[in-house]
């Protein structure tokens, strides 16, 4: 998979919500103006509740997840990105 990819998926998906609410657009080129809204949205993401979909989710779904949203996580961390309460989700 080329160089971040996963996270400008992530981002794709973010913008959609945040056109549909109103809010100005994350751009790749400028993620570092958005990066708090990445880790809120990253760190809601891994919460059990979500991760399980409120224990609706098998375990190779939950699995899937966690391995996509960790991978967005060291996308971010490539780009010099960190967040200390990732280490309570990781």
């Amino acid at each position: 998979m080329s160089k971040n990819k996963l996270l400008s998926n992530y981002i794709d998906d973010m913008n959609r919500w945040r056109k549909f609410r109103g809010e100005g657009l994350i751009d790749m080129d400028n993620i570092g103006s958005y990066v708090e809204d990445i880790f809120d949205s990253l760190l809601s993401n891994l919460s059990p509740e979500n991760i399980h979909s409120d224990g609706e989710a098998s375990r190779s779904e939950v699995n899937a997840r966690y391995r996509y949203l960790t991978a967005v996580y060291e996308d971010l961390k490539e780009l010099g990105f960190d967040h200390t309460d990732m280490k309570y989700y990781l």
